[in-house]
Parts: structure tokens; C-alpha cells; sequence
């Protein structure tokens, strides 16, 4: 019995931890500690922590996991997205890379990868150039619904609860095989649960130090499905509330 009450508790720790990490890297406390760090370490720990952090963020979205996905579950939800390419991106004439030793500015590619739960997406490499010509389409499987829908508008209510998000990064890969995170971005993808579809132009962050600066912008389109008939979506007032009830249970979660 003893033991049973244990291996509850660890469960419930590990559960916790798990949603204490997602918090803290939704809320950018990370972003802050590795500051704090390179305030106190200097160059070399920032330049310790962004390598780190750019190897693992790389290798959890566009490593070997982004593989074929399964036929998807008819029972389940999904969101279909489309890459619909990039533009606004620095000028690749104007880069320099000191890792290439000489190689050719021309030859640098840049990837996008979707990370949603345990899933991986990734489209092919394209040329780094103004405007990237990101393509592809991939199938989320959204969570399944917790309780069966019957008529009106509980399925859309019930995804609408979801409070994951889409993890979209974007990489640059060199000619000497050696890969740069450009940018890091959650994207919220509940607009479909009113619309159906949208589309998105997305505006890319840059990563450490240039934070503040925009890397480039991709365009995205969403679509959910099966589709929604208008009658079975959200209002568009029901989705506002609601994402502002989550964000001040965060916020409140995080003072406590």
C-alpha cells in the first residue's frame, strides 16, 4: 500500500514539474534566467546557454522524431497547416557567417518546424533568401475530447479549453552542416474554432540578443477538420473571453 502511495506521488511530482517547465517557457522566464546568467558569467556563459538551448531546441522539433505521422484517427479533431511561405527576412547578401569558412552565402537554407504535444513537423529546406518559399501541409491531432459531443456547439467549446500551442521554430542550416536557431514562437491556432480557417502572417522574433528584432515573418494557413459548420463555432465574444480567463488564471497562477 505503502509503495502504491509512492509511485502516486512521483506521478503527480513528474505531472507537476511538466507543467511548471511549459509555464515558465510560455512565460519567457527562461529568456530571463539565461540574462541573468550571462549578467553574472559574462559572454561565456551567455554563448554556453545559447548553444545548449539552440542544440536542444533544435533536435526536439526538426531532429529524427519528425517523421511520417500515422493515417489520422477519424474519431479525433485536427488542424491542417499550410505553409504559405516567408518574406521580410534579412538580406542574405548582407549576413556573414563566421562558421563557413569562405563557403558561399547562397548555399545557406532555412527550414520551418511545427511542434504540437509529442508531435513534429518539418517542411524542406529552402533557400535563405528575402522571402523564403516555405511550403508544406501538415495534420495536427488535437487532444481528444473529454466528454462526447451531442449537437450545437460542444465540440468547438470542449477544443476551445485546449490551452496548447502550436511551437513554431524557424532554422537556418549551413553549408558546413551546422544549424542556427533563427526563431521561436508559440502560436495560438483557436482563431479556427470561430472562422473554420484563417490565415496568419506571423511575425518572427529573433533569438538571444536580438529578441527584439524581427527575424522575418512566415504565413500559415489553419483549417480545422472535419470542418465546422457556422452554426457549431464559437462566437467570436466566447473566444475572447475565454482565452483572457486563461491568461489571467496563468498570470495568477504565476503570482501564487
Amino acid at each position: 500500500m505503502a509503495g502504491a502511495t509512492t509511485g502516486s506521488q512521483v506521478e503527480l511530482q513528474k505531472a507537476l514539474k511538466q507543467q511548471i517547465h511549459k509555464h515558465l517557457d510560455e512565460r519567457g522566464v527562461f529568456s530571463d534566467l539565461k540574462q541573468i546568467v550571462s549578467t553574472v558569467l559574462g559572454g561565456g556563459g551567455d554563448a554556453a546557454l545559447d548553444a545548449a538551448g539552440q542544440s536542444a531546441m533544435i533536435s526536439q522539433i526538426v531532429g529524427s522524431s519528425a517523421r511520417t505521422p500515422p493515417p489520422p484517427d477519424p474519431s479525433r479533431s485536427h488542424l491542417h497547416v499550410t505553409l504559405l511561405g516567408g518574406r521580410a527576412f534579412p538580406d542574405v547578401d548582407s549576413i556573414t557567417f563566421d562558421s563557413m569558412e569562405g563557403a558561399a552565402p547562397k548555399e545557406a537554407k532555412v527550414m520551418a518546424g511545427l511542434a504540437f504535444g509529442s508531435q513534429r513537423f518539418r517542411s524542406a529546406p529552402v533557400q535563405l533568401c528575402a522571402e523564403p518559399k516555405f511550403a508544406g501541409a501538415f495534420l495536427v491531432e488535437l487532444p481528444r475530447l473529454e466528454r462526447p459531443t451531442e449537437g450545437g456547439s460542444s465540440r468547438a467549446l470542449d477544443l476551445l479549453a485546449v490551452e496548447e500551442m502550436l511551437h513554431l521554430v524557424v532554422v537556418e542550416q549551413h553549408a558546413d552542416g551546422s544549424q542556427h536557431l533563427a526563431s521561436s514562437l508559440l502560436v495560438d491556432w483557436r482563431k479556427v474554432l470561430h472562422s473554420g480557417s484563417c490565415i496568419l502572417s506571423l511575425q518572427l522574433p529573433g533569438i538571444g540578443e536580438d529578441a527584439k528584432l524581427p527575424a522575418g515573418a512566415i504565413e500559415m494557413r489553419l483549417e480545422l477538420r472535419p470542418f465546422l459548420p457556422p452554426a457549431e463555432r464559437v462566437s467570436e465574444a466566447d473566444l475572447v473571453l475565454e482565452i483572457k480567463r486563461q491568461r489571467a488564471r496563468q498570470t495568477d497562477q504565476e503570482r501564487r
